[in-house]
């Protein structure tokens, strides 16, 4: 056994996990529909399910990004990091200790066929490293992984799991270092004979969480004489802001950046105080922004909401205004000018 993997100290019956569903993302309200379904059982819609079959040709078989992210909001859905009843994080979440590792095609120069190479050797090397199912745009990879069932930890574990799939040259979804991430169902027959009975078959073998390091806080230095513009906003709302939030709430962070014109490395170097800060993600990201509705408000209101209600920007127009005028710096006193007595006048005359 590596020293990156640990032998978990309890029993696991995959056949009684039970995870999270959701019927379509585009349910509204989306965050009360979700309910527990058994994970095998989950899965096992993957090989049967026909009326599934049609959902995922149709994502398939879409010609604009409109309509492949179209079919693919009416995918059923689940959550294989937890038995839960909420998209939301809840107190009655119970982490499963199982975590999908989302390897799309496009954000990756390897083929398909190489990355199933890859992910078969890693699975062979580390007992982790579960199995995989076929995504449903059919360009990627869902790989199931395994991680200590807690949700204090899930990030660290997941940032250990990067860790080994970068050092293959293949570039992982960030976002699935939230433990309620969601992911859709596809279909892939193959499973019955491959992760189903791989999953069942783990012995509940985890990867160790990537150690907490120490950050720097992002801090704003201020200058109460310039204007307060846009920029200096944002900043000060960042400033109140953790970087290890929810994957979706730090893409808007880099949206409303985006949006009020900064560049890219005021959002990098904010991201940087957080343990989940990957190098090249956020200038990676910040090519693919463009209009999203997301503007410094949005940020505004994110940063009060997280400063207990007390709204970053207020604060600092406050302390401008209570920040003492200087006193105005006091005129030199010109020297007196020394005045010559008429004798040195005369003097100087006839010399």
């Amino acid at each position: 056994m590596s020293d990156t993997t640990k032998r978990a100290q309890r029993t696991v019956d995959v056949s009684k996990i039970e995870v999270g569903n959701q019927v379509f993302i585009g349910e509204i309200p989306p965050h009360d529909n979700v309910y527990n379904v058994n994970l095998i059982d989950t899965l096992q819609r993957m090989v049967d399910d026909k009326e599934l079959e049609k959902q995922v040709a149709k994502v398939r078989a879409a010609k604009t990004k409109e309509a492949y992210d179209a079919a693919k909001k009416k995918l059923p859905c689940f959550i294989p990091s937890s038995a839960t009843t909420s998209r939301k994080p809840s107190p009655d979440d119970v982490h499963t200790g199982l975590i999908i590792i989302d390897i799309d095609g496009k954000d990756n120069e390897k083929s398909i066929d190489e990355l199933r190479v890859i992910v078969r050797r890693l699975q062979a090397e580390h007992g982790y490293v579960i199995d995989y199912f076929l995504s449903p745009g059919g360009n990627g990879l869902k790989v199931f992984c395994g991680i200590e069932p807690s949700v204090d930890s899930h990030r660290q574990s997941f940032l250990a799991i990067d860790d080994i799939f970068t050092g293959e040259g293949i570039v992982i979804d960030q976002a699935c270092k939230d433990p309620k991430r969601v992911h859709y169902l596809s279909f892939d027959p193959v499973i019955e004979n491959t992760l189903i009975p791989s999953l069942l078959a783990w012995t509940g073998e985890t990867i160790k969480p990537k150690p907490i390091v120490k950050k720097k806080a992002f801090k704003y230095k201020r200058n109460y004489d310039s204007d307060l513009t846009d920029e200096v906003k944002a900043n000060l709302c960042l400033e109140v802001l953790n970087p290890d939030m929810d994957y979706q709430d730090w893409l808007n962070v880099g949206f409303a950046c985006h949006a009020t014109g900064l560049p890219v490395g005021v959002w990098d170097s904010w991201s940087q105080s957080g343990q989940g800060y990957k190098a090249g993600e956020c200038e990676r990201k910040y090519k693919s922004f463009s209009g999203g509705g997301i503007t410094i408000a949005t940020l505004v209101k994110m940063a009060t909401d997280a400063n207990g209600g007390k709204n970053p920007v207020q604060a600092y127009k406050n302390e401008r205004k209570e920040k003492p005028t200087p006193a105005p710096k006091a005129k030199p006193t010109p020297e007196p000018k020394e005045e010559k007595g008429l004798d040195a006048i005369v003097g100087g005359l006839t010399e």
